[in-house]
């Protein structure tokens, strides 16, 4: 039997199966990666969302409560002012959270500050203050928002 001529067609398939292949493996692997990475981009401004927040209701309820704990005092306006705008400005971080902000939402996290501090303006009642930072808090912690 005489040796048959090779299989032009034969040969261009395999070798462009085995291309495209290779393509194909590294197009998924950049896919896959990449989604990867999306995955803790997001994850990791989540993280820095919520520190941020709960640093600064932290910081803004202690000098709430040294503020309004003392209360009647004689007061300046410049004392005022800036108590005033600790207020505002952690209204500011809550209101404006991105990636956290469905989870802002469902748990009334600026209506219950907001309500916390009139309370502590009204009242000057640290201790139900406090209970309710921690409520708020606490809720971040019960929804796995950490």
């Amino acid at each position: 039997m005489a040796p048959q001529p090779p299989d032009h067609f034969a040969i261009l398939a395999s070798g462009l199966f085995g291309v495209g292949g290779v393509i194909l493996g590294v197009l998924l692997a950049y896919l896959l990666g990449n989604r990867s990475r999306k995955k803790e981009w997001v994850r990791d401004h989540r993280r820095s969302e919520y520190r941020k927040l709960l640093d600064t209701i932290s910081g803004a309820g202690s000098k709430l409560i040294v503020f309004y704990e003392t209360y009647p005092r004689l007061v300046e306006g410049k004392e005022l002012f800036e108590i005033g705008e600790v207020a505002r400005q952690s209204a500011d971080v809550i209101y404006n959270r991105l990636f956290i902000g469905k989870e802002v939402q469902e748990l009334d996290i600026l209506g219950r500050w907001t309500r916390a501090i009139s309370t502590l303006r009204n009242d000057h009642d640290a201790s139900a203050f406090s209970k309710s930072m921690d409520g708020i808090m606490g809720g971040f912690k019960e929804k796995g928002c950490n």
